[in-house]
């Protein structure tokens, strides 16, 4: 038989599920806490005393915070033989009474404070408690903090010799003062009682309003040496005081005012201190201010004197003062201490170059011998190196007995005066020369215009043929080499007409190259560096910009430089030539300074530098080189002439020239070209000339000269081209002349200066009457007015006298076509 048994256990299986579920939320909450937590069952004696517990349950976190690993079914003394009895009477105390315990706990194994929430699990008979640990140690720093720092905050309050009081709300009721602040008010009893109350005497003084006043607008406010009147005992007398304070808003976290923190010092002892000195000490300052007044005038005087000033006291030297303009002139005043340091410190030479003992400066043998010195001249060294020529004037200073008691000097800086003297005197010299030059050559190129001239006729008249052919063109040839003297001549003097436009001039070297190899010799090497060659490598490149300069001149202040550079060199030499832009800024001008001692003025240049290796020059040739017909060179190989020509002719275009040599380093000779203006670059155009053509047969040429034999020339030189010659004696006549004709003339050929209307007036003239007619400028000498006036117009037909026949001829040729 078999018998079958069954129970219904579904409800059974529902409710251990129901448990399982119910524990799995349990174990994952339970693992999941930040708070360590465990549960331990205690285990008694069989006195029934808490002897010791064993760890039934600990979560991660009591783990991580207690360090106790695999403390599950193992007892707390198996764990940690040392562990204190009270535990156990706490947790066993809980486990039966049953009631929660909360404390907090130092673990200084772990440095850690903890929170503790110990309660029984079950009923006493289980003898299970579970532990809650919670971290608390930032929160017990945090307190602790917080405590100390109230602490010190008390202990300074108190002790602080700042007297403070905080007022709380609108009628400023007292809440703390200090001792300070009881000190100040006559220990009255404050605490608790509004300020009106309190301090009544304060009424009228404006404390209260200023209370007011801050509480309602969140305003601080700070006063100095504010005087306030108290009354510490209502019978007593006022006491006055002076008092620095501060009224400062306190507010809630939501930004209300609820207070006014009062702070300060009584300054009252300092202030009546204060009065006191300031009355004992003004009548002295006023006794002193009279003197201080008169030294202070004179010091100023002293600091604002154009000369330098220096003041030595007796018996050592001293030095006492020294004004700013010596500092100026020497780069620093250092104020010495005994005569015998002067030239250890200050470095002087006298006029012949020997330097200067410390007995020797002027304002030490005033002081040691007497001496009165008056103008003499020194040359001191500036800090930067620099000498610097000096005027000295020094003077013993002596007591009611003469006996010298101090010594005062005075020095002027007369560098820039002496420069300026040596270059008026070349410049007067120079001017003299080609005053003379100008002068002789304005002659001698109306003789010469003569000789060429009718010679030309004469050796036409003769013919090629002719015996006597070969004579005359021996004379035309010495007329046309004396007319490159006066040409010479007339550069030198400025008094050339010149007609300048924008010349790139780095394009015009470029072009005058092979010329200049040539002149040189095959035997010397011409080396050409453009701008941004000679600029060196590091710097950016940077063009030449154009000049406003005469082209052909330019290139004949070229042509005299190598060949000057030619004789002074020997085979195998070099010549360098170098453009580059040059600008000179205000700050610089006097500083960059050509050589030979010139002053280079502020402006936009164009340096132009021509450099030899040749034989150089000593310092008395340097000085002479721009004199007319002065020369190094045998007799026969040279007129003196070429410099003199080039010097002239920078000058007359605005520019300056230096030339620094010594013997055995060769020469460099310096020019620096002005800069064409922007609007002369844009308006500048190539000359209308250069156009060689026939001359038109029928044509009418006015020919208005002073000069008889000039006149003549041209009218039958003219007239010989088949041209109809009107002639006239000078302007005014000109225009005569011209009245009288039915038709305007083809062209006007006219000297620069006539008398009664000069050949300018009769340009305008004649522009004005028949514009579009050419006018052909001659002159041999237009002299220092015509070029300062301007008689010339810029770019205008213009025909150097002495000029052969043939050369007016074409001239008018090309004008005509």
């Amino acid at each position: 038989h078999v018998v079958g048994v069954v129970h219904e256990v579904t409800e059974l299986h529902r409710t251990a599920a129901a448990l399982r579920e119910r524990e799995s939320k349990y174990r994952s909450l339970f693992e999941s806490i930040d708070e360590g937590f465990c549960v331990v069952q205690m285990i008694f004696d069989d006195a029934g005393r808490p002897v010791d517990y064993r760890f039934l349950e600990a979560n991660p976190a009591f783990v991580e915070q207690s360090g106790l690993v695999d403390a599950v079914g193992r007892t707390m003394r198996e764990l940690h033989s040392g562990h204190e009895q009270h535990w156990f009477d706490i947790y066993g105390g809980v486990a039966l009474t049953g009631e929660p315990v909360r404390f907090q706990n130092y673990a200084g194994s772990l440095g850690r404070w903890f929170d503790v929430y110990a309660f029984r699990i079950g009923d006493s008979e289980a003898r299970q408690v579970a532990v809650l640990f919670r971290d608390v140690t930032e929160r017990r720093r945090t307190e602790t903090s917080l405590e100390e720092s109230r602490a010190q905050l008390l202990r300074v309050f108190e002790l602080s010799p700042t007297f403070l009081a905080v007022l709380r709300g609108p009628a400023h009721v007292f809440e703390l003062a200090n001792p300070s602040y009881d000190r100040l008010v006559g220990h009255r009893p404050v605490l608790g009682r509004p300020i009106r109350e309190a301090l009544p005497e304060l009424e009228g003084q404006g404390f209260f309003e200023l209370l007011d006043a801050v509480y309602r607008t969140g305003e601080p406010f700070v006063g100095n040496e504010v005087h306030a009147e108290l009354r510490p005992a209502p019978d007593g007398a006022p006491e006055q005081h002076w008092v620095n304070f501060l009224y400062q808003p306190l507010r809630e976290t939501d930004g209300t005012v609820s207070g006014i923190l009062v702070s300060g010092t009584d300054v009252t002892e300092l202030v009546a201190s204060r009065r006191a000195t300031e009355q004992a000490l003004a009548e002295t300052e006023r006794v002193a201010a009279e003197r201080d007044a008169e030294r202070q005038t004179l010091r100023t005087v002293l600091e604002q004197s154009p000369l330098a000033v220096a003041l030595i006291e007796a018996p050592d030297g001293r030095i006492a003062f020294l004004n700013s303009k010596f500092a100026e002139i020497f780069g620093y005043a250092v104020q010495l201490d005994r005569a015998e340091e002067y030239s250890g410190t200050y470095h002087g030479f006298h006029a012949d170059g020997r330097p200067i003992a410390s007995d020797e400066w002027p304002v030490a043998r005033a002081l040691l011998r007497g001496e009165t010195t008056t103008g003499e001249r020194l040359e001191v060294l500036h800090a930067s190196g620099r000498r610097v020529q000096i005027e000295a004037n020094a003077a013993p200073v002596r007591d009611a007995d003469g006996r010298i008691i101090a010594a005062v000097a005075l020095f002027r800086d007369v560098t820039a005066e002496r420069r300026t003297e040596a270059q008026l005197r070349e410049a007067q010299r120079l001017h003299a020369v080609g005053t003379l030059a100008g002068g002789v050559a304005h002659e001698v190129n109306n003789a010469l215009q003569g000789v060429l001239g009718f010679g030309s006729f004469v050796l036409r008249a003769l013919g090629s043929e002719h015996p006597q052919a070969a004579d005359m063109r021996r004379v035309l040839e010495s007329a046309e080499r004396a007319a490159r003297v006066s040409q010479q001549l007339l550069a030198y003097s400025r008094q050339q007409v010149t007609q300048p436009r924008p010349v790139d001039l780095e394009r015009l070297l470029e072009g005058l190259a092979p010329v200049l190899q040539r002149l040189l010799g095959a035997d010397k090497t011409l080396e050409v560096a453009p701008a941004a060659a000679a600029a060196g490598p590091a710097a950016p490149e940077r063009p030449a910009p154009p000049i406003h300069a005469d082209p052909g001149q330019v290139e004949q202040v070229l042509i005299n430089l190598v060949a000057n550079a030619r004789d002074a060199t020997e085979t195998g030499a070099r010549v360098t030539i170098a453009v580059e832009p040059a600008d000179v800024p205000d700050e610089e001008a006097g500083a960059a300074t050509l050589g030979m001692g010139f002053a280079l003025p502020p402006g936009r240049y164009v340096r132009l530098t021509v450099r030899d290796t040749g034989h150089g020059m000593d310092r008395t040739t340097l000085a002479r080189i721009f004199d007319p017909f002065f020369t190094t060179k045998p007799v026969g190989r040279g007129t003196g002439l070429g410099l003199s020509m080039v010097y002239g002719t920078v000058k007359q275009h605005g520019g300056w020239i230096g030339v620094r040599s010594a013997p055995g380093a060769g020469t460099t000779v310096e020019i620096y070209w002005p800069v064409a203006a922007a609007d002369a670059v844009a308006e500048s155009a190539p000359p209308p000339y250069g156009v060689r053509a026939a001359a038109g047969r029928g044509r009418t040429v006015l020919v208005a000269e002073d000069e008889p034999l000039v006149r003549d020339l041209a009218a039958r030189t003219l007239e010989a081209e088949g041209y109809r010659v009107l002639a006239a004696e000078d302007g005014a006549a000109a225009l005569a002349r011209l009245e009288a004709e039915a038709a305007p003339p083809d062209l006007v050929v006219t000297d620069v200066v006539m008398p009664r209307r000069n050949g300018r007036q009769l340009h305008d003239a004649v522009a004005a009457r028949w514009p579009g007619v050419p006018v052909l400028f001659i002159s041999g000498h237009p002299g220092d007015d015509a070029v300062l006036q301007r008689l010339v117009p810029a770019g205008a037909p213009f025909l150097q006298k002495p000029f052969a026949p043939e050369a007016l001829a074409q001239r008018v040729a090309e004008l005509l076509a």
